[in-house]
């Protein structure tokens, strides 16, 4: 059975994968890594937060996928 960080970081990555391999783009995606830290042992043992910074072009869209962690999102702009 996979641990709880190994299904957060398996999630993470599906992303940037999904998101930078979608045939029906236009242009490039880009992805880059801004921070990784483990939570604390407390209550979190085990998981990891990850910030990615995903870059889209216009008219970008990835194929569907699915997370097996929390994912939140923030738009910056566009």
């Amino acid at each position: 059975m996979k641990s709880r960080r190994e299904i957060v970081q398996l999630g993470i990555a599906s992303l940037a994968l999904a998101a930078m391999g979608s045939s029906e783009s236009p242009g490039e995606a880009a992805s880059k890594t801004i921070y990784r830290r483990d939570l604390p042992p407390v209550s979190l043992d085990g998981w990891q937060v990850t910030v990615l910074q995903l870059i889209f072009p216009p008219g970008f869209a990835s194929a569907k996928h699915v997370h097996p962690g929390f994912v939140l999102g923030y738009v910056l702009e566009g």
